[in-house]
């Protein structure tokens, strides 16, 4: 199974001292070895088991969004496993993370997003389409 995330891209968003103090548990000032592949890892499966039912696994070509998706799944996990809070932004971003890819398992969203786009009316109205041009208002009974 191909990671949907890197090292690098986990280090682009985490400040090293997090970073380093999370992947720590011997406390000797290290990196545990394998312990950051292993939360990847992780990620991976809780991105596929959430579109495992709507997507063939393993993805042959793996979409930005999803590896995006994972990136913030380790994000999560790592804050989480020395019980830090969470930056805000990043917590928004997580739970988007999530929504999304229960739209994708919902079949309300596909990961390539070309599904069509469908324009709603609005309270029985017409629906509004870029470029239409309003028809005048007309009333036989002057």
């Amino acid at each position: 199974m191909t990671p949907y995330t890197t090292t690098a891209a986990i280090e682009a968003k985490i400040p090293a001292p997090i970073l380093d103090d999370a992947l720590d548990d011997d406390h000797d000032g290290q990196r545990d070895p394998a312990l950051l592949d292993a939360i990847i890892a992780n990620a991976t499966d809780a991105v596929d088991a959430m579109i495992g039912n709507r997507i063939t696994l393993p993805l042959t070509t793996v979409p930005a969004a999803v590896r995006t998706a994972a990136l913030w799944f380790v994000i999560e996990e790592i804050y989480g496993r020395r019980q830090l809070d969470l930056p805000k932004n990043y917590a928004t971003a997580i739970a988007a993370n999530r929504a999304w890819l229960d739209q994708v398992r919902d079949g309300k969203q596909q990961l390539d997003n070309t599904a069509p786009i469908t324009l709603q009316a609005n309270s029985g109205g017409q629906p509004r389409v870029p470029g239409r041009v309003p028809q005048p208002f007309t009333d036989v009974n002057y």
